[in-house]
């Protein structure tokens, strides 16, 4: 089984989108069967539907339902009745589920009815008259939640729930609420690595594998939701690092929950769903429910051996609700004490009922013993006619295809060949199977003895089988209560056993703190790869003083992987997770967001580089104040002249007063760091150091060799040492000399914003304060063209999309030449002359 097979989304939503005026309300409705629960929920998104992407990631939806045309381009020839926006919300849906891999099923509009949504859940729902009163409430009330209880009817229809009677009064109805999370859409989660790929198969490839240690099917499911879903809330975030700390400080406690029992917890909710669909393997699924359930006073038990500083929160979030399931289940486990022979389980591992529970039951028990112990003798007079010991160099064995026989080591056949008395039943590795005819004799007889026995039983087993269907509420209640301390458990072994130093309780702050500052951090799942020692870094965001971070440096440096660890870190923390650092501290982010690579769409007709686009666009419009960002190579899929234009005016919008968010943004665009001059209370540059060594010391033009140090300080990198990477890589001689001479050239050919950039120390003048009073001609330019960036990107992203083009690149660059062009010739003073006349 590969690590995504365990937690395989598995639910079935729904979603209709409604324009109004330039905004899309979203009706959303969910199914998941397993653990019968449905959820409705409602909210505004832009055109780039990026909260849409976020819930169905959350949610972790397999199959969507969605009326006809939704998705599907609308009809081209009522051009009357499509509008550009209408175009782009088809596409961007269609996008969606290609990046979260959500199967589309197209419905008839008209499955899309409330109109009798709340009479089927009345049907469905548990405590239908009080759930039923509250779907009215919410239906009357929020006038908007039609449209969500409109998807929930088809859902309904879809699945055909009113048709199984398994289903009445077993559902519950829950009101979905985007705000409770941190939004992460799926290319944050992708970049971030937060859950494994279908292609993994080293554990240590993603964060989930990291940090999973779960013993249960449920554990493993609910840590997979949780780093799906990191929490906003402060007080929820505490609650989940006081569990996990007290688990880390008791050694003893953690070891023996882990170790004996959590190792003992069936999938429950797998069992549940068994026993409701009658598909349960008779006694055995009951008896593996009961084995859980006597382990409980041990776990209590042990749990509260802690008396440590977090005693009342263990008490509260996990004692209390094991020992509400002790008291659930007392009659169920008398039942099955009084109903299951658990003598016939521990000896035999076969379920029955107890002899003495029927007297028809217990006369073909002695029956059974009798022939058992006729079938002992014979074995035994056996042993004594071929001269071997009993049990040692032959045995006497059962199973379901033969029944009782003998079996002789292979050293031992030899001593049945002359005994023509004896049947060979096979020969395998583990020696000869063998049987004379008494005991096959015998063996029949108990085998039709033992077909009674089971078939006097059945109405009993029936009977408790159905009876412990009953207990489907205690049995969900209490895989929730055991996936919670397997989670918890889990975070607590991550947390000391990394391969580097110990992970550290995160110190979360209130949101209006305002910083986020990590010390001596490093990449989880990097620092668990063999033969990888990983080189801790600092992070420092803060506000006021530096929220936006341009990271330059060599390639393969360790860009992109210091600028993922600050995204993971914080992810961890807001699971309630412990963090790879010496010390941490930080302020919930409301969203974390990636534009780290650009996915590949061509199967839809989409370029690389309109999907960065895409992406970025979608960044721009969804972005907050209290938001993360992740920004790696942004612009490089065009000209670089027209991609550092681009890059500047992203960053300058994200670092500028209107969102001034957290982001990091890794470069190989140098003239960036040119921003942090500009807005020195809000940028920052740093560095990946690397070390530069010649053959010849005496002679700087000698060969160069480059040894990467890994280490990110404050400062700025002027190179990049491609070619250096590139003959590190083997690459041949003759094409990196090649590659020399023509950089050269181009060196001599800077772009417009190189040469601008040179003026930059000529013209730049601070006030008192540090703040910036004398731009350079290409901050200029550059700041008058950021307030139109998102203009620019929606309006080419929309050409594109109408004229089915994926030649994005193009008609940006010309867009951005154009604009800058413009700029230039609009504000002459101060440029060079020869840029003067290249423009011109």
């Amino acid at each position: 089984m590969s690590a995504s097979d365990s937690i395989e989304a598995s639910g079935l939503c729904s979603l209709n989108v409604k324009q109004v005026n330039e905004q899309f309300h979203i009706h959303l409705a969910f199914c998941h069967k397993e653990s019968r629960k449905f959820l409705i929920g409602e909210f505004v998104d832009s055109v780039h539907l990026a909260n849409l992407e976020t819930a169905l990631v959350q949610l972790e939806a397999r199959e969507c339902l969605i009326p006809v045309g939704l998705v599907s381009r609308p009809d081209v020839s009522k051009p009357s009745e499509i509008t550009a926006l209408e175009t782009a919300v088809s596409e961007h849906i269609g996008l969606i589920f290609e990046r979260t891999g959500i199967l589309a099923t197209e419905l008839k509009k008209s499955e899309f009815s409330h109109a009798n949504c709340v009479q089927d859940l009345g049907h469905l729902l548990r405590s239908s008259q009080k759930e039923c009163a509250n779907v009215s409430i919410m239906y009357e009330k929020e006038f908007l939640l039609k449209g969500a209880l409109a998807c929930l009817s088809a859902i309904i229809t879809f699945l055909d729930l009113k048709a199984d009677d398994m289903n009445v009064n077993t559902f519950i109805l829950e009101k979905f609420n985007l705000e409770n999370y941190v939004r992460l859409d799926s290319a944050a989660s992708r970049a971030l690595h937060l859950l494994p790929g279908p292609d993994d198969k080293n554990k240590f490839h993603s964060v989930y594998g990291t940090l999973n240690n779960c013993r249960t099917s449920q554990g493993q499911r609910l840590l997979a939701q949780w780093l799906r879903q990191p929490l906003v809330d402060k007080s929820k975030i505490e609650e989940r690092l006081d569990l996990v700390e007290s688990f880390v400080e008791e050694t003893s406690i953690r070891r023996g929950l882990h170790e004996d029992f959590l190792r003992r917890i069936p999938d429950l909710q797998r069992l549940s769903r068994r026993l409701q669909k009658k598909r349960a393997s008779g006694l055995q699924d009951v008896y593996r429910i009961y084995q859980g359930v006597i382990r409980l006073p041990h776990a209590i038990a042990l749990m509260r051996q802690y008396t440590g500083s977090k005693q009342s929160v263990v008490e509260e979030c996990l004692i209390a609700p094991l020992q509400e399931s002790v008291a659930d289940f007392s009659q169920f486990k008398e039942m099955v004490e009084s109903t299951i022979d658990l003598d016939y389980v521990s000896q035999r591992n076969e379920f029955i009922i107890r002899a003495d529970f029927d007297d028809g039951l217990r006369e073909l028990r002695d029956k059974l013993n009798n022939l058992e112990e006729q079938i002992k003798e014979e074995f035994a007079r056996c042993a004594r006619k071929l001269n071997l010991e009993q049990n040692k160099s032959i045995k006497l064995e059962t199973n379901d295809q033969h029944g009782y026989f003998m079996r002789v080591t292979l050293r031992d056949e030899k001593c049945l060949r002359d005994v023509k008395s004896f049947e060979i039943l096979d020969t395998q590795k583990g020696g000869v199977r063998f049987r004379n005819e008494k005991m096959t004799t015998l063996n029949e007889a108990y085998s039709e003895v033992k077909r009674e026995y089971t078939d006097a039983q059945q109405s009993i087993v029936d009977e408790v089988v159905r009876v412990a269907a009953g207990y489907m509420d205690p049995i969900n209640k209490l895989n929730a209560d055991t996936a919670l301390l397997d989670v918890i458990v889990s975070l607590a072994i991550a947390a000391v056993s990394s391969s580097g130093m110990p992970y550290v309780r995160p110190t979360i702050l209130p949101q209006e703190s305002g910083r986020i500052i990590l010390k001596e951090a490093r990449h989880p799942c990097l620092e668990m790869q063999d033969r990888v020692c990983v080189i801790p870094n600092d992070v420092h965001l803060e506000r006021e003083k530096q929220i936006f971070l341009v990271i330059t440096g060599p390639n393969m440096g360790g860009k992109s992987t210091y600028i993922h660890s600050v995204g993971v870190i914080v992810a961890m923390a807001q699971i309630g997770s412990f963090v790879p650092c010496s010390y941490a501290e930080l302020m919930p982010v409301d969203a974390i967001m990636a534009r780290v690579g650009a996915a590949d769409y061509q199967s839809r007709g989409v370029s690389t580089f309109l999907a960065e686009m895409l992406e970025t666009s979608a960044v721009l419009r969804s972005v907050t104040q209290n938001s993360l960002v992740i920004i790696d190579e942004l612009g490089r899929g065009t000209s670089t002249y027209d991609g550092f234009g681009l890059a500047w005016a992203v960053a300058s919008f994200l670092a500028g007063p209107q969102v001034g968010c957290f982001s990091l943004f890794a470069t190989h665009f140098h003239e960036l760091t040119s921003l942090a001059y500009h807005m020195p209370r809000r940028v920052a540059n740093l560095r990946v150091l690397c070390n530069v060594s010649h053959d010849d010391e005496a002679d700087a033009e000698s060969e160069a060799k480059v040894t990467m140090l890994y280490k990110v300080e404050p400062g700025v990198c002027s190179r990049s040492y491609g070619l250096d990477v590139a003959r590190l890589a083997g690459l041949p001689m003759e094409v990196i000399k090649q590659a020399e001479s023509e950089a050269s050239k181009d060196e001599q050919l800077e772009s417009i914003w190189l040469k601008l950039d040179k003026e930059f120390s000529s013209t730049l003048t601070k006030d008192s304060g540090g703040d910036v009073i004398n731009e350079s001609p290409a901050v200029a330019v550059a700041n008058e063209l950021c307030p139109r960036i998102v203009e620019m990107l929606d309006q080419v992203i929309k050409e594109a999309e109408v004229n089915n083009s994926p030649m994005l690149s193009d008609s940006l660059a010309t867009k951005v030449s154009e604009a800058t062009r413009q700029l230039l010739l609009d504000k002459p003073n101060n440029l060079p002359s020869d840029i003067l006349l290249s423009l011109a």
